[in-house]
Order: structure tokens, then sequence, then C-alpha cells
């Protein structure tokens, strides 16, 4: 059983997009939130009285959001500091090197606030063995709902990527016509993945260009239909237009980056309720700082060609109402430890700060199925919450900053807490 915590004075932020209530209490036992309250107002059953066997927090002048959720991380990103050159150190490392980076990130996000991340491919689909390593306590870090190695036809943007000569992509499998794409699902299934990711058009790194189509219409139907045969969710990597539709059409459940959404893009995924991950961050690295990191000149100029119709996408698809989630896609242009870089990039198109934790929180969590059980800072539900000593509805930036997340609780275990908080 675990400890019974109760934070006092704090300023709630709930995660549902509701307004910030100030000098709350909050219960939380045996893994779950037992109680809220503002005041003497009671907003929950359990208003107690002090317990001599409680921890007590005092949350004066800080705020309690729900554990932050990052809808797009490789967790074997490269983890230190200094610089380093992407594409050798991903050529030249082997996956042993790369589980060990994955740990220092995975614990690195959990420090920043991050209790949930949907982790993309890995080689051999490592993380999935990450997944089970952080359940069974052996590791630090977040919650992972795993995609395993994603598919990608021959020549398509998940073999070209690093630009390799060899099409060198190892997150990747590489499947062409109906019946290997049929059983690349079918190995997702029995490795033990979350859900399938799928390489529908080009992208920005590597040599492809980004309007070449990956999947054929036939391909992804099949992809698409066997993910759902199984109750694995089907995500979408899509550059161009036409990868887009042809995503739409397959049935995708969450379209990723969306360089280029037209009116007809927008309207089809408001009718199929498809989720949106934008991952601005990847695509504003290129026009700040990509010449630093080692990729290629041409995978530079696609990106910042990106931008601007990037930004304009997300800009359109938030205020026709399409559902978006919060994701980052840390991998090669940004490193792990600039996942919250995406909280200003979306304030910068016009999202509210309100509405950006809710995306980050959740919207994420429905976006994973799983919003039952967390998300938002709600009685019943799973203690996932981090303190901040900042207010981030008067700067965003401070989400996911470890410096200021003070405390970090997950499943009503306290993982984080920072010295000389009580």
């Amino acid at each position: 059983m675990s400890q019974r915590i109760r934070i006092k004075q704090v300023t709630v932020i709930d995660g549902l997009g509701n307004p910030p209530l100030p000098d709350c209490t909050v219960i939380i036992e045996n893994q779950r939130i037992q109680g809220l309250w503002q005041g003497n107002q009671a907003l929950s059953a359990d208003k107690s009285a002090d317990k001599p066997t409680e921890l007590v927090i005092d949350g004066k002048n800080k705020y309690l959001l729900p554990g932050l959720m990052d809808m797009q991380i490789f967790p074997h990103a490269y983890a230190l500091a200094e610089p380093t050159h992407i594409n050798l150190w991903h050529r030249s490392n082997a996956n042993e090197m790369k589980m060990l980076h994955a740990v220092k990130n995975l614990s690195f996000l959990l420090d920043s606030g991050y209790t949930t991340i949907r982790a993309f491919g890995m080689p051999g689909s490592l993380d999935i063995h990450l997944r089970e390593a952080v359940s069974l306590g052996l590791i630090r870090g977040p919650r992972l709902f795993c995609s395993g190695q994603h598919l990608s036809p021959t020549g398509g943007h998940a073999e070209e990527m690093y630009g390799s000569p060899f099409g060198l992509r190892e997150p990747g499998q590489t499947v062409d016509g109906v019946t290997e794409c049929l059983k690349a699902v079918r190995t997702r299934l029995r490795e033990g993945a979350d859900f399938i990711m799928i390489h529908c058009g080009g992208g920005i790194m590597g040599k492809d260009k980004m309007y070449w189509r990956n999947f054929t219409p036939a391909e992804m139907q099949a992809i698409v239909q066997e993910a759902h045969a199984f109750d694995m969710l089907a995500s979408a990597h899509v550059g161009s237009g036409l990868s887009v539709k042809t995503a739409l059409d397959a049935g995708v459940d969450i379209i990723e980056q969306g360089y280029c959404l037209d009116d007809q893009h927008i309207a089809q995924m408001k009718e199929q309720g498809t989720r949106y991950v934008p991952t601005l961050a990847v695509t504003y690295a290129c026009v700040a700082h990509a010449e630093k990191t080692g990729i290629s000149r041409q995978a530079l100029y696609k990106g910042q060609r990106a931008w601007e119709t990037h930004q304009a996408s997300v800009r359109k698809a938030y205020k026709a109402g399409v559902k978006l989630a919060s994701g980052s896609n840390c991998f090669n242009l940004i490193r792990v430890e600039s996942a919250r870089t995406e909280f200003p990039l979306l304030a910068g198109v016009g999202i509210p700060a309100l509405e950006i934790i809710r995306l980050a929180t959740s919207a994420a969590a429905e976006a994973l199925r799983f919003g039952s059980q967390c998300g938002s800072i709600t009685p019943g539900k799973l203690a996932d919450l981090i303190l901040l000593t900042a207010d981030p509805l008067q700067n965003i930036a401070v989400l996911g900053d470890p410096a200021l997340t003070s405390l970090v609780i997950k499943e009503g275990k306290i993982v984080k807490q920072s010295k000389g908080s009580p």
C-alpha cells in the first residue's frame, strides 16, 4: 500500500482546460487521487483532517498539474550534452549503447515531469523491453506506449532517413506488398507493441523527397485494418498532401507531422475523429540550429521550406476543431532534453496556455485510449502529478523544465522531490 500524501494550499490546473483553482487540497492514496477540494468548499467526499501517518506537502505559491505526456519520443536519442554528428552516431553505435542512452533519457524525462510517453521505434523493437523494465521498476522512467519497429516500404522514409548508400534506417522494418504488411503488423502484435507506426510519405530527414508516396493505398488499408483487428492504434507519418489523403482514407487513428494540411484534409480528420500530433519542434530545429547537428543540406533545406506551411497547418487544424495532442519528435534534430520546446511553439501558432496543457495531458491520454485512468486531476484517476514552482499560464516555457519541477508523483509514488521541498 502506497503512502498517503496530502498536498495543501496549492493551485490546481486540472488538465481539462478549466480555469485554475487556487488554495486546493489534494489527497493521494493507493496510487490514485482520492480527494480534491478548494478551501472549505467540498469538491470530493474526502476532506478529512491531517493524519499522523500521511506526508503533508506545502503547495503554497506552487502549481499542481497532471503528469505530462509526449506523444512522440525516440527513447534511444543521443543523450549527452556534447555535440555529435547524428547520422554517424546512429550508424556507428551498437544497440546496447543506444539502450544505455535510452535509460538516461527516460530518467531525464521523468525528472522533467513526463509520466507517460509514446515511444517510437527502436532497433529490434527494444522500446518494448524498456517499457517492461520501467514497469518492473528496474529503471526510472515514464510509462511507455510502444510502437516497436516502424513499417516502411523499400526506399521509403524509414529507410532513407540517414541518407546511407545502403538505405540504413535502424528503427524501421522494410515491407512491400499486402502480404508482408500483414505479417509485419502481426509481428508487432507478437512482440507486444501498443500501436503501429507507419511511414506513409516522405519527410525532412534523409534523401527522400517530401512529396514521395510510400505505401500504396492497398498496403495502407491492409496495415490499418490488421492493426484495428487486434485493437492496436495505427499512426502515420505523412509528408505530402497525397500521403495525408492515403493515410486518412485507410482510416489511421493519428496523423504525425502533417506539414501541409489543406481544408479537405482537415474536414476529413474532423469527420473521422483523427488525432493530429504536429511536432512543430522538429521542423523549427531546421530553422534554428540544424547546422550543428550533422544533418544533410538537403534535409536542412526541406525543413526550412516546410516550417511556414507546418505552422499554418497546425493553426488551421486547431481553429477548425481537429483533435490535437502534443508531441515533440525528439530524436535527431532535437535532444530529449529539448522536448519542452514544443510548448512555446504551439503558443506561437495561437493556442492558449490552458489548451496546451490539455494537449499534453488529458488530450494525449485520450489519444492513447488511457483517458479513463490518467491525464487529469480527477478523483479516482491514477495520481500522476507534477508540482511547478512557476506559473505555466504566465509562461508556458516553464512546462517540462526540470529546474522548475519540484515534485513528480507517478501512480501515487514520489519519484522526484527537489531538495528544500517539504
